[in-house]
């Protein structure tokens, strides 16, 4: 099985990026900046494990297609980019507008691109992760 785990160049990502390539999946290491990506996907080769990366900016279309165009066929998509910037109740909607964009919206992008071809190939699995702080 192919994986996409957005967001996996640290943390819990990068976890679960390496518990995939552990269990037989071939992974792809996504983050904004290819550097970081690289350094956990090298980890995961190091180990004897199948592992690339992709760099995107996954909070926009444009960019959430360009991710999805290099990953090509994927099984498994782990929308795990998120962040965890807070405002307070009174912040500016478009404060709140900008964090949707980032927690819903890159991980709505990535469906929408990659799950026809799930369903065309009558195989995937898509998960949403939910991390309240994480280094």
């Amino acid at each position: 099985k192919r994986a996409l785990i957005t967001g996996s160049y640290r943390g819990t990502g990068a976890g679960l990026a390496r518990v995939l390539a552990r269990e037989g999946a071939t992974v792809w290491v996504h983050g904004f900046e290819i550097e970081p990506a690289e350094e956990v996907s090298r980890s995961i080769r190091e180990e004897g494990h199948d592992a690339h990366v992709v760099a995107g900016d996954i909070r926009t279309d444009e960019g959430a297609l360009d991710v999805a165009s290099t990953v090509g066929e994927i099984d498994i998509l782990v929308n795990n980019y998120g962040v965890a910037e807070g405002g307070s109740w009174e912040s500016p909607t478009e404060d709140w507008i900008d964090i949707y964009q980032k927690n819903v919206l890159s991980g709505v992008r990535l469906v929408q691109a990659l799950s026809p071809g799930m369903r065309s190939r009558g195989w995937g699995r898509t998960r949403f992760v939910v991390v309240l702080g994480s280094s």
